[in-house]
C-alpha cells in the first residue's frame, strides 16, 4: 500500500517530470527539413551488377530521374535517363564474344529505333575512370561540364520551397 506522499508523487509530480523531459529532448532536436529528389532509390535494387550500382550512384548525384532494367522489345536497358532519352549499357567481359557483340548491336538498333541514344561503357572504365565515364554521359546528354554541376529549373523551384519552409 502506498502512503499519501507516494500517491501525490506518482499522480502529480512524475507526469510533470516526464512531460518536461520530453519537451527538453524535443527542443534539442533539429527539425527535419523536407528533401526533394528525382532519384527513386528503389530503382537501384534492380541493378544487376556492381558497376551498374556505381553508375546509378554517380548519376544520382546529378539529381536526374534514373530508371533501371527498362524493357525495350525483347531487351532490358541497364540504366535509362528518360528526360534525355539516353540508355546507358554497362558491359562486362561477357560482352566480348562475337555472339554477345551481335546481340548488343541488335539491342542498340532497337534502342535507336525507339528514338533514344545509347552509350556503352565497360565495367573496367566505371571502376577505374568514373570521371571519364561521366564526361561521356554528360556529352551524350548534351550537357557541358558546368551544366552537369547545376540543378535544373525544377530543382531550383524545390530549393526555393525548402527555403521558404525553413523560415
Amino acid at each position: 500500500m502506498l502512503d499519501g506522499e507516494e500517491v501525490i508523487f506518482l499522480e502529480y509530480v512524475l507526469p510533470i517530470i516526464v512531460v518536461a523531459g520530453a519537451i527538453l529532448i524535443l527542443s534539442c532536436l533539429k527539425p527535419i527539413e523536407p528533401t526533394f529528389s528525382k532519384v527513386d532509390w528503389s530503382q537501384r535494387r534492380k541493378c544487376q551488377s556492381n558497376p551498374e550500382k556505381l553508375m546509378f550512384d554517380a548519376l544520382a548525384k546529378w539529381d536526374v530521374v534514373i530508371l533501371t532494367q527498362v524493357p525495350i522489345k525483347q531487351y532490358q536497358i541497364d540504366l535509362f535517363l528518360p528526360k534525355y532519352k539516353l540508355a546507358i549499357e554497362c558491359d562486362s567481359i561477357f560482352h566480348d564474344t562475337p555472339e554477345a557483340q551481335e546481340r548488343d548491336r541488335k539491342k542498340d538498333v532497337a534502342i535507336t529505333e525507339a528514338g533514344w541514344k545509347v552509350i556503352r561503357v565497360r565495367d573496367e572504365e566505371i571502376k577505374k575512370d568514373m570521371t571519364g565515364v561521366l564526361s561521356k554521359v554528360a556529352q551524350a546528354m548534351d550537357w557541358t561540364p558546368e551544366e552537369a554541376n547545376k540543378k535544373d529549373d525544377e530543382s531550383a523551384i524545390k530549393d526555393q520551397i525548402q527555403q521558404k519552409a525553413s523560415r
